[in-house]
Order: C-alpha cells, then structure tokens, then sequence
C-alpha cells in the first residue's frame, strides 16, 4: 500500500511523465516515437530519459528496460503494454510485436553501460478455466493461462538473444479480474511503481524468472483455491 504522500508523489511524476498508452492512434504513437501495430494491440516506447506510466494492464503484459546512459549518466528506459489478445491469434502482430521489443532491447544495450541494465516483466492475469485466445476457434484445448505463458516465454526468450540474460518477472499475474493494473516508472531512480487490485488468498506475488513461468503457473494452478 502506498502512503498519501507517496501518492502525492507519484501523481507529480505521472504529470510529466510519457503516456505508453496502448489505446492511442497511431498518430499519437508516432509522436511520441512510439511501436505500435495499432489500436489496443501493443505499444513500445521510445528509449529515452523520460518517465513514462501506462494503464489498464488487465489481461495485458508489460516490459521494462533501464540502464545508465554511457554519454550522459542518466538513466534511460522502455516501457511495453501488450495485448494478447491481440498479438497472438495474428501471426504478423506477434513477429511485429517481437521485432519492435528487439528494436528496443538493442537500443538500449547500444547506449547503456551493460553492467547497468535492468529488464524485467510484470502485469497479466492467469485463467485456467477460459479457452485460449489462439484455440478459441479449434477448440485445441488450451487455456487463456497458456497465452500469459506464451507471451511471457515469448519475451524471454528475446530478452535471451540480445542480452544474454533471463528476465525476472517482478509482479506475478494477477487472478481473473475486471480490475486492472497501472504502472508508474520513475526512470531517475529506476522504480516500477504498479498499482493493483488485492485479491485474498492468492499468493502469485512471487517473481521468478521468464524460464520458470510454466513451473509458476503450474504452483498457481495447483494451489489456487482460497482457504487452501
């Protein structure tokens, strides 16, 4: 829980800080030298020194990057907002998706003291009951769980290539609600700041790394039941 002044706080950070909003239009995203394939389907933002915040991460994911600027000795940052429902049921969407986080991850590495670089995951929610969003149509059987597990391994998996590191996922996802999430970065002090719905009983508050999210969601499974 945050105090009224840490609210206060952040409020004045999300002023001036950039909108990673992935309901805008592409002119918007454009401005701003935003990724996008469009209306609520995913947005990168630029690499640069500025705060950012987005909202309404429901079932959808975010990345952060972070790292110290060899030329000015700030800290730089990107922020994501995905939708999987979006980015996974079009093959193109999801290439495009992958390409543009790879376009920021090198970015960043190219102008970051390699020692310096954070990335990490978060947002997202779990359903083991709901039909995936891929298999909807052909019935395969999977689960929407199995889209938080795509994207995430997806992710990694990138994160792998240009990095050579495993990303951590910092807020686990959250259970099936219409409540969503909102995140704050304060790109200076490099705190992910996220605000989200209590859910009682649920403990899926445990990062774990992006290898580890089908094992993370196999404990979520199997001990998901509130008073067990």
């Amino acid at each position: 829980m945050y105090s009224a002044e840490d609210k206060a706080a952040l409020s004045a950070i999300k002023k001036s800080a950039e909108n990673v909003d992935y309901s805008a239009w592409e002119n918007e995203h454009r401005r701003l030298g935003q990724r996008s394939e469009g209306y609520q389907t995913y947005v990168v933002s630029a690499v640069n020194e500025s705060s950012k915040y987005s909202e309404g991460y429901k079932n959808c994911t975010g990345v952060l990057g972070v790292g110290i600027d060899m030329t000015t000795g700030r800290n730089i940052s990107f922020l994501t907002h995905q939708d999987p429902r979006q980015i996974l049921v079009s093959e193109h969407r999801w290439k495009a998706f992958l390409s543009d986080l790879r376009h920021a991850l090198t970015e960043l590495k190219d102008k970051v003291d390699r020692e310096s670089i954070d990335i990490v995951l978060f947002a997202g929610d779990y359903d083991f009951d709901g039909v995936s969003v891929v298999d909807a149509r052909a019935n395969a059987g999977k689960r929407r769980a199995d889209d938080y597990r795509d994207v995430v391994a997806g992710v990694g998996e990138v994160v792998r290539e240009v990095l050579g590191i495993d990303p951590r996922v910092v807020v686990g996802p959250k259970e099936v609600s219409p409540h969503a999430v909102n995140a704050i970065v304060d790109t200076q002090r490099r705190r992910l700041y996220m605000f989200r719905p209590e859910q009682e009983g649920f403990d899926n508050n445990t990062d774990f790394r992006s290898a580890q999210v089908a094992e993370h969601l196999d404990t979520l499974q199997n001990g998901r039941k509130i008073g067990t």
